[in-house]
């Protein structure tokens, strides 16, 4: 999988929508984006908006 702008303007998009004060990118999607086997984040999320959140993403920023 490559870690194109597309996933990481969809994250901030989607994060953003549903109230994340922070998001942080780390490991592989970080160091060899274009190497990555997945993406990983972690976010500063309130209530259970984080599993709506999580369905975006799935479903917007799967391996294309």
């Amino acid at each position: 999988m490559r870690v194109t702008q597309h996933h990481l303007d969809t994250i901030v998009k989607w994060a953003k929508h549903y109230g994340a004060r922070k998001v942080i990118l780390f490991g592989s999607a970080l160091e060899t984006p274009d190497d990555a086997n997945d993406i990983d984040i972690a976010c500063d999320m309130k209530g259970l908006g984080i599993f709506a959140f999580a369905g975006k993403l799935k479903k917007n920023c799967a391996y294309r």
